[in-house]
């Protein structure tokens, strides 16, 4: 049987999601662009699960929305928002008509809506992450959804989170679920490691500058797509990173794919 295309993604989770336009913003457009610059190509197939599975797909459809509340956990987003019910009305949108309300079998029953969840560890506990991680990882299959797991970062405000400590936890939970890792958190590290100098944070130092977005997009477009988005300078530009240098984008870009690369 075929693979399930990608051509709806819906990002869960708080201001490390929303902020600089949206990581959901910088993928539908890296998607576009890449969709545009691409033709017959072979299909790049990755496994999530032994059910969950991802590829690629030339076709420049592609559908993305955001359900993000600043400050929020996963604990929070699951015990006192909606988001569970814009998970599955996501995965099962519906055809309103005057004699019945139908889901679009062409969406969810082909598998090809995927769930990005962002948990922000730092701010909750390691329990309540894997907890509630789980929650809506159930919930997410049960609509008929594929999740991936958008790893975050530590900052200084909250000390008792290590790089190590938070990066070994997204790598156990994701082991546990059977779900698809888009190592953010590692790519941020590596690159604080070998390009101090590049400005991947705002001024809080706690949230992403642009160029810190657009490698949160480039590593979860590569883990969704197992593959590079294919890009061109001349076609397309990281949203807000116009100060930034062309080698410095990419830098990332190709720091995205090794960290992906060597996580599959």
């Amino acid at each position: 049987m075929a693979a399930p295309r990608c051509k709806r993604a819906f990002f869960i989770g708080n201001s490390l999601t929303y902020y600089n336009s949206g990581v959901d913003k910088h993928f539908s457009n890296m998607r576009h662009a890449s969709a545009s610059n691409t033709s017959n190509s072979a299909s790049v197939e990755q496994t999530a699960t032994n059910t969950d599975r991802l590829d690629s797909n030339t076709s420049a459809s592609i559908v993305t929305e955001r359900f993000a509340v600043g400050g929020a956990s996963l604990e929070h987003l699951w015990t006192t928002t909606s988001a569970v019910d814009r998970i599955r009305n996501f995965c099962n949108p519906v055809e309103i008509s005057a004699s019945c309300i139908e889901p679009k079998k062409d969406i969810a029953s082909k598998g090809n809506a995927v769930v990005v969840i962002q948990e922000d560890l730092p701010e909750t506990s390691v329990y309540n992450f894997h907890k509630h991680l789980k929650y809506f990882v159930r919930e997410t299959r049960s609509a008929g959804g594929i999740p991936v797991l958008y790893m975050c970062w530590p900052y200084q405000r909250l000390k008792w989170c290590t790089w190590d400590e938070l990066i070994l936890e997204h790598q156990k939970a994701a082991h546990a679920l059977g779900i698809k890792l888009a190592p953010v958190g590692t790519a941020l590290r590596t690159a604080v490691q070998e390009r101090p100098d590049l400005n991947l944070f705002a001024p809080d130092q706690e949230h992403p500058s642009p160029l810190g977005t657009h490698l949160a997009a480039v590593i979860i477009y590569c883990a969704v797509y197992g593959e590079p988005p294919h890009t061109k300078k001349d076609t397309y530009a990281p949203l807000g990173c116009e100060d930034y240098s062309d080698a410095d984008i990419t830098y990332v870009e190709e720091l995205a794919w090794r960290i992906c690369s060597a996580s599959a």
